[in-house]
């Protein structure tokens, strides 16, 4: 491993802006390609509309273009009840489309983090001025 050099990974310690937009970068990504993966296997094995789907492209892109908190809040509000609506479904109170909870847990904590970074993106801005 080089002396000196930062690892940037998703669970990084967020210090600087550059780590902050990094950490946003990544995960907006993430939900970009969990997104036209959704999209994709919508249009070739169901007959649904994957309007959830394109709202995680939509948010996502909207985040990287403008890394805010409230656009992060919506993206984690969203994954929010998208887990609560795939662990009920899973327990079967509810019957849906919904059944990987792994999935959403995993998405819930994409979305968790990317509004950590934004705060402490916003955070770090405000000290440096």
């Amino acid at each position: 491993m080089l002396v000196g050099m930062k690892q940037n990974n998703l669970f990084s310690k967020i210090e600087s802006t550059e780590d902050a937009l990094a950490v946003v970068r990544y995960v907006t990504n993430a939900f970009i390609l969990i997104g036209i993966c959704f999209v994709l296997v919508v249009l070739f094995f169901t007959q649904s509309l994957a309007v959830g789907s394109l709202l995680y492209i939509v948010f996502a892109c909207i985040l990287r273009r403008w890394p805010k908190i409230y656009v992060a809040s919506l993206l984690l509000a969203m994954c929010l009840i998208d887990a609560v609506y795939t662990g009920l479904t899973n327990l079967g109170i509810l019957h849906g489309s919904g059944g990987n909870i792994f999935l959403a847990l995993g998405m819930l904590i994409l979305a968790y983090r990317g509004a950590e970074a934004t705060l402490a993106l916003r955070r770090t801005l405000a000290k440096d001025s």
